[in-house]
């Protein structure tokens, strides 16, 4: 199998994962209990070492050294100010309808569109990060597709409940999650493509994809201590 093959059928692989874990949530499999206490720690592991032991010797290989902690750096800030405004929008989007409202007007499903479109272009944002690790080495980008499906897979879960809990009926959540999810192997071959013949000029696109992949696990580091908190 050549390069790009390994590269489809890694990522194809990845995202029928990421639907398997999703689906023992789903039939309240003890799996799923294994994956909620264990998944997140794993998933920061793998990023960690996905980082330090693959994408910035890559990436430093490219580009000097302080150019690259710059980069990282405001591209950290980037995303989580793009996720913040996400945020808002879902936030003002998935207002619960009212109990006595039977009928789903137009703007729900305006609402649902619309959050559809966030969450595949976040879907094409990871698969764009797993897409151009796998331009130096296979390895590195194996590494970090190990890590996006594990933080993926609980952040998926924690979507579909706040979906369903704002109205969402089992269909439009299945819809929303194929699309967003499906999203990702398609950019990521397509991202991988384009950066084959161009890997000496992609330094760039992979110190911002070491920054998106350390804010989520920061991200979810501060989930983590939220929660712990309220216990």
């Amino acid at each position: 199998m050549n390069a790009l093959g390994i590269i489809i059928a890694a990522n194809i692989a990845a995202t029928f994962v990421t639907f398997c874990g999703l689906k023992l949530f789903d039939i309240g499999s003890d799996l799923a209990d294994i994956i909620r206490k264990y998944g997140v720690f794993l998933g920061i592991v793998f990023a960690i070492v996905a980082i330090f032991n693959f994408l910035l010797p890559d990436t430093l290989d490219l580009l000097d050294g302080s150019y690259t902690i710059w980069t990282v750096t405001v591209s950290m800030v980037a995303f989580a100010f793009l996720e913040f405004l996400t945020n808002i929008a879902k936030h003002t989007l998935l207002i619960p309808k009212r109990k006595k409202s039977r009928k789903r007007g137009r703007m729900s499903k305006l609402s649902v569109a619309a959050i559809a479109a966030m969450d595949i272009a976040f879907g094409c944002i990871a698969g764009a990060a797993a897409g151009i690790s796998f331009t130096l080495h296979t390895g590195t980008g194996f590494m970090v597709l190990c890590a996006l499906t594990l933080l993926q897979i609980i952040s998926k879960v924690a979507s579909i409940r706040r979906y369903q809990d704002a109205g969402f009926t089992r269909k439009e959540n299945i819809t929303v999650l194929a699309l967003s999810l499906c999203a990702s192997p398609i950019v990521a071959t397509l991202v991988s493509m384009w950066a084959h013949e161009r890997y000496r000029h992609i330094g760039v696109f992979m110190a911002v994809a070491i920054g998106y992949i350390a804010y989520i696990c920061l991200y979810h580091l501060v989930c983590i201590v939220k929660k712990y908190k309220k216990c």
